[in-house]
């Protein structure tokens, strides 16, 4: 594999660049209008076609997943800080309301605060 590179760019560009041109040169990726798409990779060795084919249609699933599913992980991780946002929030008002009540309860009532009519 040196060596062909070695013939094929002396160096003009890295291994991995050339590398990246070789197999973009045999690949053919087709779509449609659906979801599905066409990946097909030439070379003499069938396996090998096979098994590169395979590769890039793996990594494009992966890819298509990941762009999917990653909006709703991010969603999911705001509304998490959110809750627990209004959660202390909501423990804190429950704990000044529980004070409150437990302060009104341990003084009893004065007459002023127990007329109904204004005097």
């Amino acid at each position: 594999m040196r060596t062909a590179y070695e013939k094929a760019a002396p160096g003009k560009e890295s291994i991995e660049d050339w590398l990246v041109e070789a197999l973009l040169l045999k690949l053919k990726v087709e779509t449609s209008l659906s979801s599905i798409i066409h990946v097909s990779y030439s070379s003499a060795d069938p396996n090998l076609s096979a098994r590169i084919a395979d590769a890039f249609a793996k990594a494009y699933t992966d890819t298509v997943l990941e762009l999917r599913v990653e909006p709703t992980r991010q969603a999911a991780l705001w509304y998490d800080e959110q809750l627990k946002s209004l959660r202390a929030n909501l423990e804190g008002a429950q704990a000044k309301l529980t004070d409150y009540l437990h302060g009104k309860a341990s003084f009893p009532p004065t007459s002023a605060s127990m007329s109904t009519t204004p005097a």
